[in-house]
């Protein structure tokens, strides 16, 4: 009774420990969208005031330096956020001050790029020298917007920006603002000939202000000035004019088709015989993305590259010949998502360098496509590049998916929809380029996938998710402690009593009696051990941690792996995006700038976005009995910190393995080595991603993915000190017999003939890490490795334990994902096994990680 009162307490103080504010991860609120016609008591202006005052609230724990006011963040939401280039024209004043207090002051024209204050300018405007040869110990910057009209405002800028030696161009951020921003256009319709027009703000000093927006003509020259070196430099995105522009100032905006903004002219009055174009912009700054193509040239391709409505079969009624109906591919058309504010995640604002600690952004709006693209998409790309073109090796390098096999075809009908992986940022790019796209910026995916509030508040969908895991959990932990407590530890201490009493009897007996072996209580969720005498506890064990988690996978529909699109319902987006967060992580444009803080992967930039699952170490409870549950140890530690989760939504997953890691084995010692066996793979793997399931999930959020292809050798062999093996929930090898005399040497070598080498003559020496370690009279065992999925220890095999036939084989839940055979590589094999004392070499297990990506506008 007492013993289930413990579990019962335990049982409420787990459900109090795992339960989750409702507040917390709850459906993000939307903006009201204003209908035809007039609000006369004002009901949409008020519930976006409410808006306003509770984004700026949800911002409270952020580590920010400044967070815009409720009416800033009114006119985020109601304002404009784009109009013509001319209109988002700024002048630009920098003030330097030496140490001796003297000044210097330059002006020049800029460009608003996004509503919330980010500009463009010339980056040598921003140079710390000074004339005579003296360095600014202070700089400020000061930026007029709508320079000479009665809407002119003053706002200063921050001092943070980035610059790249080969790029004439800088952007920069003022504070507390939001005004109508350019649209920036990438160069790559213009030619020479064209006619373009300048459009900038001259600084007038008799009235110590910028003047009205001034225009001018001007017609593109011969691309004979690109690359060019300037001043020992080679300058990129150079764009030459037919003739010098004088009496132009540095930071004036190159206008193009449609009225967007195509670069700006350099900050040297020397060089005004060119420009720089937005083709570098992705190299300083991510805060807006340059169209590829104007909105007419957008429609263009958007009505050649839709498919024609199939047309009804003759009778609709009748059933198909082969009586299946004919799967249809789901339509990736492209949803708007309306301009506004947003919350940057925590990760986005770590990253963000060039935002200043600013938590709310705003942005205008843009198109983006309602599902990843799938394999089936990306291949019709890849063939309508020329048969020439795919042949070449560099083309092919660049272009063609990792995933996708050699052959012809490359991946099974049944991945047609699966959204491609594989494929590198050039590659999605260059895809998104045909089709007139881009690739989404950070604050883009974000403002799409969660609303305004960012990851701050996630869709309901998510919080019922890690309730039912936690709760999973619960019943799992719970029922192997009764059953520890009810059904193992009476066999445990009856053991403990019969060895003890055997023992007692030794000093009065003339023969020795064999001592009981004693049993060791497994200490490990599912239970593991090779004792044969608790095999049934073992079977019990592994079937309901998989009972548990088979009802996980069957009611989120597979959340472990990529499915066709559209195949979970419930994961949307607020604005109808599908797929968002469980089908996969998202190529997005993160900022170029180095990421310059404790991050050990140092100059690594993200490449994409998901969502991270941290899982809980809670089962370790204050106050612990003799005997701790903990989970069972896997290849990949899932408990480790929020900040280190980067790639938890992205398991190590067979589907997705590139590489069979080969090796050899010594028979006569009875080591095994994984390499060449497929079904030990397949082991780890069941183990791995049943735990996967099983462990509960403490804290989600964004985090940033900085890896295409993941590499371990947690699925390798590592020797490992004779003892307790480290990091294997507890397991303790087999007993040691006791070496005292020749005759108990000789039914110890016949006890132990599978693990000990024939020559029991000499010593035998077992070598660790830490050196060489005889014991037992000079007898030892032969060293082992401990892998971290299951106990391995003096030369047991993985499936010379009764339960192995429920986690042989393939996981029942295992889905393809790649054209690729998953582990039909050739094996690399390396050669014998090391000898003891030297280091293994055994090559790492490669698994791709699930980066796919949707296109923007």
């Amino acid at each position: 009774m007492a013993g289930l009162c413990r579990v019962s307490l335990r049982l409420l103080f787990l459900a109090a420990l795992f339960t989750v504010p409702s507040g917390v991860l709850s459906q993000a609120t939307q903006e009201p969208v204003a209908q035809p016609g007039a609000d006369p008591n004002g009901t949409i202006k008020n519930a976006k005031s409410g808006l306003a005052a509770a984004l700026r609230a949800s911002t409270r724990n952020d580590p920010a330096n400044f967070v815009p006011s409720v009416e800033t963040i009114n006119e985020f939401l109601t304002g404009l956020h784009t109009g013509p280039a001319a209109e988002a024209v700024v002048g630009v004043e920098v003030v330097d001050k030496a140490k001796d207090g003297a000044t210097e002051t330059r002006h020049c024209s800029g460009l608003l790029l996004r509503c919330d204050g980010f500009f463009a300018l010339p980056s040598a405007i921003t140079s710390l020298q000074m004339t005579g040869g003296a360095e600014a110990v202070r700089q400020t910057v000061r930026v007029t917007l709508h320079p000479g009209t009665p809407r002119e405002q003053y706002a200063q800028a921050y001092i943070r920006h980035y610059i790249v030696d080969a790029v004439d161009m800088t952007v920069m951020k003022v504070q507390g603002v939001h005004s109508p921003a350019a649209r920036p256009l990438l160069p790559d319709q213009l030619k020479p000939g064209d006619e373009v027009e300048l459009v900038w703000t001259d600084w007038d000093p008799a009235v110590g202000r910028f003047s009205p927006v001034k225009h001018r003509k001007a017609s593109l020259g011969q691309p004979n000035l690109a690359g060019e070196p300037a001043k020992g430099k080679a300058l990129a995105g150079v764009i030459p004019f037919t003739g010098m522009q004088e009496g132009v100032p540095g930071g004036a905006t190159v206008v193009g088709p449609d009225g967007m903004a195509i670069g700006l002219l350099p900050g040297a009055s020397g060089r005004h015989d060119r420009f720089t174009s937005f083709s570098v912009l992705d190299l300083i700054t991510n805060c807006v993305v340059a169209a590829p193509t104007t909105d007419e040239e957008f429609a263009r391709l958007q009505k050649l590259q839709t498919p024609p409505d199939e047309p009804p079969p003759a009778d609709a009624a009748a059933p198909p010949a082969d009586g299946a109906a004919k799967p249809k591919h789901p339509t990736n058309d492209m949803i708007d998502i309306p301009g506004g504010p947003v919350r940057l995640p925590l990760e986005f604002q770590q990253d963000q360098q060039d935002m200043c600690a600013e938590v709310i952004a705003c942005m205008p709006g843009f198109k983006i496509d309602r599902y990843k693209v799938s394999n089936k998409e990306y291949f019709d790309f890849w063939m309508s590049i020329p048969e020439k073109e795919r042949a070449k090796k560099e083309v092919r390098a660049a272009l063609y998916p990792v995933s996708w096999a050699g052959t012809d075809p490359p991946f099974p009908p049944e991945i047609d929809d699966v959204p491609v992986i594989g494929v590198s940022v050039g590659a999605a790019q260059a895809y998104a380029r045909s089709k007139g796209k881009r690739l989404a910026t950070t604050y883009e995916w974000t403002r799409a996938v969660f609303g305004p509030f960012g990851d701050a508040v996630l869709p309901a969908w998510v919080n019922e998710y890690m309730r039912q895991r936690q709760q999973a959990w619960i019943r799992i932990f719970v029922a192997h402690e009764q059953y520890l407590a009810q059904q193992i530890m009476p066999r445990v201490r009856e053991s403990d009593a019969a060895k003890e009493f055997v023992e007692s009897l030794a000093p009065h007996l003339q023969n020795p009696v064999p001592v009981p072996r004693p049993i060791v209580p497994p200490l490990s969720i599912p239970f593991f051990t090779s004792d044969d005498r608790l095999s049934d506890a073992c079977t019990w064990s592994v079937r309901m941690v998989q009972a548990e988690t088979k009802q996980l996978c069957e009611r989120w529909i597979n959340p472990l792996y990529l499915l066709p699109s559209g195949s979970r319902p419930y994961d949307t987006s607020p604005y109808g995006l599908m797929d968002v967060l469980l089908n996969g992580n998202e190529r997005v444009i993160h900022s170029p700038e180095p990421f310059r803080s404790e991050d050990p992967r140092m100059g690594v930039r993200p490449t994409a976005a998901g969502l991270g699952f941290s899982f809980s170490d809670r089962w370790k409870l204050p106050h612990p009995p003799d005997h701790v549950l903990s989970p069972l140890t896997i290849p990949r530690n899932l408990t480790v910190e929020l900040g280190q989760a980067e790639t938890s939504a992205s398991a190590f997953l067979l589907s997705r393995r590139l590489i069979s890691s080969s090796s050899q084995v010594r028979p006569h010692l009875r080591e095994f080595s994984p390499s060449d066996s497929e079904s030990y793979s397949e082991y780890r793997a069941r183990i791995y991603e049943d735990m996967m399931m099983a462990l509960p999930l403490e804290s989600v959020r964004v985090t940033a993915v900085r890896s295409d292809l993941l590499t371990t050798d947690a699925w390798g062999e590592q020797t490992a000190a004779q003892g307790p093996i480290s990091g294997s929930s507890g397991f303790s090898p087999p007993e040691v017999p006791t070496i005292s005399s020749p005759t108990s040497l000789q039914r110890a070598a016949d006890k132990t003939a599978k693990r000990l080498p024939a020559d029991l003559d000499r010593p035998i020496v077992f070598v660790n890490h830490s050196g060489e370690r005889p014991i037992n009279n000079g007898v030892s065992l032969s060293a082992v490795r401990a892998d971290e999925a299951l106990p391995l220890y003096r030369g047991i095999y993985f499936n010379e334990t009764r339960f192995y036939s429920l986690l042989a084989g393939l996981s029942p839940f295992m889905t393809r994902e790649m054209g690729r055979d998953w582990a039909k590589d050739p094996p690399v094999h390396i050669g014998p096994w090391p000898e003891f004392n030297l280091s293994l070499t055994q090559p790492p297990d490669v698994f791709l990680v699930a980066n796919g990506f949707r296109c923007a506008r």
